[in-house]
């Protein structure tokens, strides 16, 4: 526990899930519309290990499709959610 990323210790809150089609990155975003506000634990707990396209799922997979999911506008950090809809009144 003593190396983890900024991403797996933040929390999130989803944006938007038009562009998610299928696989496990879909699955992922189902889970967060579900939970609201989620983190990388959460993801962790549901999908490592489960088998998607004939592969498990790791931890490396997963954090790396959260890193996709928040840099295509999926997910969002909260505190930074929180802060932009509050300046946006």
């Amino acid at each position: 526990m003593a190396n983890q990323s900024k991403l797996q210790t933040a929390t999130f809150v989803v944006i938007s899930t038009d562009n998610l089609k299928r696989g496990l990155v879909k699955e992922m975003g189902d889970l967060a519309v579900r939970l609201r506000r989620t983190n990388f634990a959460d993801f962790a707990q549901a999908f490592c290990g489960r088998q998607f396209n004939g592969t498990k799922a790791t931890l490396y997979q997963l954090r790396r499709h959260v890193s996709w999911m928040k840099s295509h506008g999926v997910l969002k950090v909260a505190a930074k959610a929180k802060a932009a809809k509050a300046g946006a009144r």
